[in-house]
Formats: structure tokens, C-alpha cells, sequence
């Protein structure tokens, strides 16, 4: 088993009994709050980090990811805990990296939090105009990336529509409905990168002028979800929400750089189909959000992308999880 990299995650999704009884229109939404849901799952995620210069003449780009990070494993959901296990089979790109989410859920409220500490990645960098030539590629282990997030959704349609926080089966839409929501952020950036090899850091800093970057990201936006019911065992659904804010960021490693403040724009997309048949189901899940920022002359990226598949059944919990003194 020296292929596979363990790593125990816990994923917490609250459900407080006003929000799964009174707040709900149950001719269309189901919760399982009371039941146990187990899954098995694989599951695709990257991370890639860009800082981009172009004229009309001219174009150089610095990329930093994760490469591919695949996972297979499983979860339970009881009452508000999902507990997990994964295995991962790209020991290379996923050691050393650390993914922690978490999100929970209150009538209308979903929030979503997530810490991310990235110190295994690979780097390109890429100039040209014309034709893009790629002049330096590296997997760098001294430098790091992490990332501390907060996101706060409010479902306008709150009774009639289900949106999970997270990829957990812990509802069910039964009639095709959509809704508007209301999305707020903040993000807090440390991107470290003093440990870049030594042709490594001659390429980046030759152009930035600067080995850290920290950043605070703030923003607010709207966008739409639908869930589409297919004969009562397929659900498609789909949201979109763009958000608009302001990002600070700070250079360090150069005395004449100050702090800069400006615009920046985050899109969170995600998409999936769930079959149900009786108590078991089978779905596909994606998920990306992309930020893009302009700072002083270059641009900046960061894109996040999940895919999972995941197969679970809900089944009744066992007695012993409904003594009033047995504490879950």
C-alpha cells in the first residue's frame, strides 16, 4: 500500500431541527436528517496560481499547481457530522498538501470555510507572443501556498429549494425549482515563495521583483441555482454565482513596493446529476471557482477545480442513535 497517501478528513453539515421540519415545503424538498448516509466516492481536485505580464509585444507567465490529485474513499453522514476517509494515489502531487473544508447550514444561511496549505507544486514558466515557448519547468517542495476562506450564501427560496453546502447527499429535491442567491466572501492569501530553487527564483524575481505575496479579498455578488427533477429519480442541477469585491495585496521582499488595493472578480460554478432509485443513489458532482485581479502591471489568477463520483444509500439509523442520553 506505499502507492496509496492516507489522510482522515472531517466535513461537518449542520442541520438545526427548525431548519429541517417548520422552514421546509416537503412536497418539495426531503432532508435525512435522521438517517444514516453512507458513500463511496473518488474524487479530482487541482489548484493552480498564475501571475501574468502581456504587452503588445510581449507575454511571460508564472504558474504554480498542485497537478492532479485523486482520492478514493468514504463518508457517513448522521444528524450534522459527515466523517471520511480518503486514499490518494498521486503521492507526489498531494504530499505535504492539506485541504481541510468545512460548511454547515441554517434555514436559509449555507456557510462554507476552508484552509488550504499547499507546499509541494510544480512551476512553469512560459514567454513568447507569437508562439508561447516554455522555458523553465519544476516541481519546487520550498515553497508554500496557503489559504484561509469564508463564504456565506443566503437562499432566497429557502422552503422550496434544496442547495447542499458541500458535496454530501444529505437532501433530496422533489420537484424542479430554482433560486436566487446572495453570496458573500473573504479570503486571507500568504503566497510564499523564498524557497524557489535558485533558476527558479532568478526567473520569477527577475520580473516581480518580490519572493511573498499576501493578500485580503473581500466580496459580494448574486447569482442562480435550479435543481431540474427528471421523473422523480434524476436531478440536474447547476448554480452560478459571480462575485465582485476588493483585494489588498502585499508585497514583501521589496522595500519600494507598498501595499495595492484593487478590483477583483470571483466566479463559483457547480454542476451535477444525482439518480435515486429507493433508498440508493449514484451521482457526479464539479465544482470550480476562478479569481482574477489585476496588480500593478501583471495579472493575477487563481483557479480551483473538483470532480467527484460518488455512490451511498440512506438507511434508517440504528435504535441506540435515538436514546434521548446517547450523545452523537
Amino acid at each position: 500500500m506505499k502507492q496509496f497517501r492516507s489522510s482522515f478528513t472531517l466535513m461537518v453539515v449542520l442541520f438545526i431541527s427548525g431548519f429541517a421540519t417548520a422552514q421546509i415545503d416537503t412536497s418539495y424538498v426531503k432532508i435525512y436528517r435522521n438517517n444514516l448516509v453512507p458513500r463511496l466516492m473518488t474524487n479530482y481536485k487541482n489548484q493552480i496560481t498564475s501571475f501574468v505580464t502581456k504587452s503588445d509585444t510581449s507575454f511571460s507567465a508564472d504558474y504554480f499547481s498542485t497537478g492532479a490529485q485523486n482520492f478514493i474513499g468514504a463518508e457517513v453522514s448522521y444528524k450534522w457530522a459527515t466523517l471520511g476517509y480518503n486514499f490518494g494515489f498521486n503521492r507526489e502531487n498531494s504530499s505535504a498538501n492539506m485541504d481541510f473544508r468545512f460548511s454547515t447550514a441554517y434555514k436559509p444561511f449555507r456557510v462554507s470555510a476552508n484552509f488550504t496549505s499547499l507546499k509541494n507544486l510544480n512551476y512553469c514558466r512560459v514567454e513568447g507572443m507569437d508562439s508561447i515557448d516554455t522555458v523553465f519547468v519544476a516541481r519546487q517542495k520550498g515553497i508554500s501556498l496557503r489559504n484561509v476562506g469564508l463564504k456565506v450564501d443566503y437562499i432566497l427560496n429557502n422552503k422550496k429549494f434544496y442547495y447542499s453546502p458541500s458535496i454530501s447527499q444529505v437532501g433530496r429535491q422533489l420537484k424542479s425549482q430554482g433560486s436566487f442567491i446572495i453570496s458573500s466572501g473573504i479570503s486571507y492569501q500568504d503566497f510564499d515563495l523564498r524557497g524557489l530553487s535558485d533558476s527558479a527564483s532568478f526567473n520569477f524575481h527577475q520580473l516581480y521583483d518580490a519572493n511573498r505575496f499576501k493578500t485580503i479579498r473581500a466580496d459580494l455578488g448574486i447569482g442562480y441555482a435550479y435543481n431540474w427533477v427528471l421523473g422523480k429519480k434524476v436531478v440536474i442541477y447547476i448554480s452560478e454565482t459571480p462575485n465582485i469585491g476588493f483585494q489588498a495585496i502585499k508585497f514583501s521582499g521589496n522595500p519600494d513596493q507598498n501595499r495595492h488595493v484593487t478590483v477583483s472578480f470571483t466566479n463559483y460554478v457547480r454542476a451535477g446529476v444525482v439518480f435515486t432509485w429507493k433508498n440508493k443513489f449514484l451521482g457526479a458532482y464539479a465544482y470550480n471557482s476562478v479569481t482574477a485581479g489585476k496588480w500593478s502591471d501583471f495579472n493575477y489568477n487563481d483557479v480551483y477545480t473538483s470532480f467527484q463520483l460518488h455512490f451511498g444509500m440512506v438507511l434508517n439509523a440504528p435504535k441506540i442513535l435515538y436514546r434521548k442520553k446517547m450523545v452523537v
